[in-house]
C-alpha cells in the first residue's frame, strides 16, 4: 500500500498508463491526491464526529482592562469544539462566542471583569488565524482544556506521508485522483474506478464505526 506522496504519483501514473509520454504534469497529480485526502477526512468525521479531535490543556493569562485576554491556538488547529474551566472553584464560568465587533464584547472590555468568584461570562472571538481574544480580560490566571478539531496537512512532494488518518485507507486518495485524471482525459474506465471508489468510501465508513464501538 502507498505511503509516500511520490509512491502515490507513481502508482496513479501506471493505472491512468500515462508513464511515457505523460498528459499529466506531477502537480496536477499531486493536487488530486491531497484533494482525495480532504474527501478522505471528510468521510470520517461524518462516521465519527470526534475522531480528529485533540485536548489542549493551557491558561487564559491575566490582564487588566480595557485589554483583552489573548490564546494562542496550536499550529493544528482547524475548528473549537469545547471551552472548560480545570481549576476548582470556577466550574461556574461560561464562555460565550461573540463577534469582538459587537458592542457587548466592546463595553465587557470596558467594564473589565472580575471571575475570583468562580462565576461569570467571558465573550471570546478569533484574531486571524493563529489567536482567540476573550472580553473581559482575565483579572486571575484561568487554566482551561481547548478541545478542539485538528486539520489534516496536505502531503508535499517528494517524500511526504500523510499523517494523521489511518496509513491503510490511503488507497482511497489514489483511487480518487485516478478518477479526476480518467475524468479530465475521458477515459472509459472512469466508471470502473468510480464503482470501486464507493467500494472503498463504505469500507472507511465501516472501519471507522468499528473503532468506535470497540472504544471502552
Amino acid at each position: 500500500m502507498p505511503s509516500t506522496l511520490r509512491e502515490m504519483v507513481t502508482l496513479v501514473r501506471i493505472k491512468i498508463k500515462d508513464l511515457a509520454v505523460r498528459s499529466f504534469m506531477d502537480p496536477e497529480i499531486q493536487l488530486a491526491i491531497n484533494e482525495g485526502k480532504n474527501e478522505l477526512v471528510k468521510i470520517i468525521r461524518q462516521a465519527n464526529e470526534n475522531y480528529f479531535e485533540e485536548t489542549l490543556s493551557t491558561t487564559i493569562s491575566a490582564t487588566t482592562k480595557p485589554n483583552y485576554s489573548t490564546l494562542a491556538l496550536p499550529a493544528d488547529f482547524s475548528e473549537l469544539r469545547d471551552l472548560r474551566v480545570t481549576t476548582s472553584g470556577l466550574e461556574d464560568l461560561t464562555f460565550q462566542h461573540v463577534s469582538q465587533s459587537d458592542q457587548r464584547f466592546r463595553q465587557a472590555l470596558i467594564d473589565g471583569g472580575s471571575y475570583a468568584s468562580g462565576a461569570g461570562v467571558m465573550f471570546y472571538d478569533f484574531y486571524g488565524e493563529s489567536t482567540m481574544i476573550f472580553a473581559p480580560g482575565a483579572d486571575i490566571d484561568i487554566p482551561i482544556q481547548l478541545l478542539y478539531t485538528k486539520t489534516i496537512p496536505d502531503m508535499t512532494y517528494p517524500s511526504s506521508y500523510c499523517t494523521g488518518v489511518p496509513l491503510d485507507h490511503s488507497d482511497f486518495m489514489v483511487t480518487w485522483a485516478i478518477c479526476e485524471c480518467m475524468r479530465t482525459a475521458q477515459d472509459p474506465r472512469l466508471s470502473d474506478y468510480e464503482s470501486k471508489l464507493d467500494f472503498q468510501r463504505e469500507s472507511i465508513i465501516n472501519s471507522v464505526n468499528t473503532r468506535q464501538r470497540k472504544e471502552p
